[in-house]
């Protein structure tokens, strides 16, 4: 794993000018396996800035955002009150780690 800054459009600055940045870690390599339009099977490596985005858009579609990876205390105050009620679920949410281990078919 490897430590990234990531900013995130989802959080409007509260000055108008920084936007929200958390530091995080992040796989530096992924295995990416899917199906494409017409159903066949597709796998991808992916390294670097692509592995970052794919994990960091992933986390969008399980309902994750990047303070779900930081501690309240490295968060702006009025984000982290927001967060302080589900935080703690939605931080063990985040560090969850889904792999796929096999090479039989991902869907049926």
């Amino acid at each position: 794993m490897v430590p990234w800054a990531e900013h995130c459009g989802n959080f409007v600055p509260t000055d108008g000018v920084n936007a929200l940045e958390v530091d995080l870690l992040r796989d530096e390599v992924v295995e990416v396996a899917a199906q494409d339009v017409r159903g066949i099977p597709v796998r991808k490596s992916l390294r670097g800035e692509a592995a970052r985005a794919f994990q960091h858009e992933l986390d969008h579609l399980d309902g994750l955002l990047i303070v779900d990876h930081a501690d309240l205390d490295e968060l702006p105050k009025d984000i982290a009150e927001l967060e302080r009620p589900y935080h703690r679920v939605r931080q063990r949410r985040a560090f969850e780690r889904r792999t796929y281990q096999g090479n039989e078919p991902l869907y049926r």
